[in-house]
């Protein structure tokens, strides 16, 4: 049997080794420390088979486990942390592949107790005599309290007006009139830790009304020579005389008087709240010559009532045939 040898041809096909090329470290990490919080920030990865990020954490300079957490974007909010611990941070790359790239340069950070924030919207107002600031409310968990300050000087506080306040109102009586005040306040935290002051505000409190300026006020009057309800006695009479100056039938109370020996008995109302309000008895022979004097007047005794009105008691020597008497009320 012949055998027949077939020649073939055997190709030889050259296969390139399969290279793994490492993914890059991240670069640029910074570790921003909060209260109760570490803000890690890093450069964006320029590689395009990028999956993600690794973050490793230690209380240890160097020595670093296994990653807390990934990430899939270029930052990341470390809330597992206690105020006052340094924490030091790494952050690796990870391509689609699951190779993960050299640890970044570490960077470290201490979360730290922070002060809440100074308050915002403070507005201070006056309402009869009293100042009332209001402000907006701190939002912070472990706020707890608010203090106010007080000064008549812009930008320079000594010791706080009142502290530990709870409300973000505050209103207290003023004494002292014509006065500019200025007001800051701040926020306490659990700790004790007290914000910046906040934006100062100022008031200027008004001259207080007293006495005839305080009653014409109230009436809506005006002038004390005024007779606002035309009844023959002005204002400031009708003050004196506790009457009412809106109604022309209330004069208040008329002086008194009677005949007694060679003389008169004259009684006359006095506002017994008003220093500052004179009463003087008056006579004259006649009304076309001469003038008003109060010789001959004598005052010889006050009825004190404790009300609005006291009661003087005037003798009036008469060695006229005729007399005349009036009462002057001044301020």
């Amino acid at each position: 049997m012949i055998k027949k040898i077939i020649p073939c041809c055997l190709a030889i096909v050259a296969v390139a080794p399969l290279v793994c090329v490492a993914i890059e470290a991240p670069t640029g990490l910074e570790a921003i420390p909060g209260e109760g919080v570490v803000r890690l920030d890093w450069d964006d990865h320029t590689d395009g088979d990028l999956a993600g990020y690794n973050i490793y954490r230690s209380t240890n300079s160097g020595s670093f486990l296994g990653s807390i957490a990934g990430a899939g974007n270029s930052d990341y909010a470390d809330r597992d942390v206690e105020n006052g611990t340094t924490y030091y941070y790494v952050v690796t790359a990870v391509d689609t592949n699951d190779n993960e790239s050299a640890r970044s340069s570490e960077v470290s950070a201490t979360p730290t107790d922070l002060p809440p924030a100074a308050p915002t919207g403070l507005d201070a107002s006056v309402h009869d005599g009293w100042v009332v600031l209001e402000w907006d409310d701190n939002t912070e968990d472990d706020w707890s309290s608010y203090s106010v300050y007080r000064s008549t000087t812009s930008s320079s506080y000594g010791p706080a007006l009142v502290s530990n306040l709870v409300l973000s109102i505050y209103g207290y009586q003023v004494v002292s009139n014509s006065t500019t005040y200025y007001y800051v306040v701040t926020a306490s935290d659990d700790s004790g830790n007290e914000s910046e002051k906040s934006t100062e505000v100022s008031v200027e409190m008004p001259i207080a009304l007293n006495g005839y300026e305080l009653w014409a006020s109230t009436n809506g009057v005006g002038a004390a020579t005024n007779d606002f309800d035309s009844d023959g006695l002005n204002n400031l009479y009708e003050y004196g005389l506790a009457g009412n100056p809106t109604n022309a039938l209330d004069r208040g109370a008329l002086p008194m008087f009677s005949r007694f020996g060679n003389g008169f008995i004259y009684v006359h109302p006095k506002r017994s709240n008003d220093t500052n309000i004179t009463y003087t008895v008056e006579t004259r022979t006649n009304l076309t010559s001469g003038s008003w004097t109060n010789d001959g007047c004598t005052v010889t005794g006050t009825n004190v009532t404790g009300g609005t009105l006291d009661f003087v008691t005037n003798d009036i020597d008469t060695v006229q045939n005729a007399k005349f008497i009036r009462l002057k009320i001044e301020q």
